[in-house]
């Protein structure tokens, strides 16, 4: 039988992750990086066989996973809170935000992203002319 054993550089391997902050209504929440175990369960449980509802409960979850106790704790009292505004759309955004940090490049929406100039110059391939048949007259032999 296999035997398949942890070894102390794997379990080190994860990058010294101290944890980052954000303020979300005047409330400090600590969040961490993802490990490679959370974001595989992540798309396992949102891919294309999931359904609208299982990719939103596995969203939460993912999110709420990344957060240390006391922060997580916090979310979870607001989302239950029926009075408090704090919910999907905001998680939403805030995930779009971690993984600009994690990823140390700027996610936009299209809509949000600056148009390209349009270009003065002429065309690189030359437009083509509509072709004139003209029409002989058939003689008879």
């Amino acid at each position: 039988m296999r035997e398949f054993v942890t070894s102390v550089e794997d379990a080190f391997e994860v990058e010294d992750n101290e944890g980052e902050q954000f303020v979300l209504d005047g409330e400090t929440l600590t969040y961490y990086k993802p490990t490679d175990g959370q974001m595989v369960l992540y798309m396992a449980a949102t891919g294309r066989h999931s359904t609208e509802n299982d990719r939103s409960a596995a969203t939460i979850n993912f999110f709420l996973e990344l957060f240390d106790r006391e922060s997580k704790e916090h979310l979870v009292a607001r989302l239950m809170d029926r009075t408090d505004p704090f919910g999907v759309k905001k998680i939403y955004e805030i995930i779009a935000a971690m993984m600009e940090d994690w990823s140390g490049r700027p996610t936009q929406s299209s809509s949000a992203s600056a148009s390209s100039e349009r270009n003065g110059g002429r065309k690189s391939t030359p437009r083509t002319r509509k072709s004139i048949s003209s029409v002989s007259p058939s003689t008879v032999s």
